[in-house]
């Protein structure tokens, strides 16, 4: 697990250190100080050795990044003159991300590069350079899908096979219904894993008392209660098990992982909040 992270220069925070993780931690503020992008840098991190994770704060924002300077909105107050600094403490391994923004003559910037370092030495790095020829209008919501306007070079170097990954099992953005199939494939892992009946019991305890009953029906998530005749999908149910049954699912489901989840009060009720 993480026990330190030290993060400069990135987005909403300039200069913010952590030591006090513990196996759940709670980050509560007003908006627009930090939480979400704290969140980023620990997705980073799990993305070690992969600086496409970039692009996808942006996809899960969702943001399409149309103009190399849209670069700049990750480094703090716009600062494209200082590098962004994440470190880190990771079971036994120091991890340390740096950010180079790379600018043209003009000072604009148009790529960034990473260098990863793990133990005090070079693990490589990576260069992310805009490429104008993929930046025709992409619409997200038509389900259009185009090729990233990014392009990606890895330059490794001979300890670079001591990567981490795969830290990170999934980020939970709240505002938003899970993917169906994947919380099916969550859901059947932890079935796999001999866990439903501690699941029952927890929806027992946080929904409804009468739920007797969770399985899959033709690639469905269903509920059998002892109030109705028949078994109801999930949903059919209120918003309140849409959040909570992936999350769930995937804490049961993949052990000694980290999971990263934003506004995790969202849908909830308030007398539920301290439960969950």
């Amino acid at each position: 697990m993480f026990s330190k992270i030290h993060i400069n220069n990135f987005k909403t925070l300039d200069d913010f250190t952590c030591d006090h993780f513990k196996i759940i931690n709670t980050f509560t503020g007003d908006n627009n100080t930090g939480k979400t992008t704290l969140l980023e840098a620990l997705f980073l991190l799990s993305g070690y050795s992969d600086i496409g994770y970039i692009e996808r704060l942006f996809s899960w924002r969702d943001l399409i990044i149309l103009e190399k300077r849209e670069l700049s909105y990750l480094f703090s107050h716009l600062q494209i003159d200082k590098k962004i600094e994440i470190t880190c403490s990771y079971n036994k391994d120091n991890i340390d991300i740096s950010y180079q923004p790379l600018l043209q003559k003009d000072g604009e910037i148009f790529g960034i590069e990473a260098n990863y370092r793990r133990n005090g030495k070079s693990n490589g790095k990576s260069l992310l350079e805009y490429n104008p020829r993929y930046t025709s209008n992409r619409m997200p919501s038509l389900g259009i899908q185009q090729e990233t306007p990014f392009l990606i070079k890895d330059i490794p170097n001979e300890n670079n096979s001591q990567k981490i990954e795969h830290i990170i099992t999934q980020i939970f953005n709240s505002n938003s219904l899970p993917n169906q199939a994947n919380l099916l494939a969550t859901f059947l892992e932890l079935v796999r894993q001999g866990g439903k009946k501690e699941l029952i019991n927890v929806l027992n305890d946080l929904f409804d008392e009468e739920i007797t009953d969770i399985f899959n029906a033709n690639n469905l998530i269903e509920i059998l209660t002892e109030k109705h005749d028949s078994s109801l999908p999930v949903n059919f149910l209120g918003g309140g098990m849409h959040k909570i049954l992936p999350l769930f699912c995937t804490i049961a489901a993949n052990n000694n992982k980290v999971l990263l989840i934003d506004e995790i009060e969202n849908g909830l009720h308030y007398s539920k909040k301290k439960s969950v």
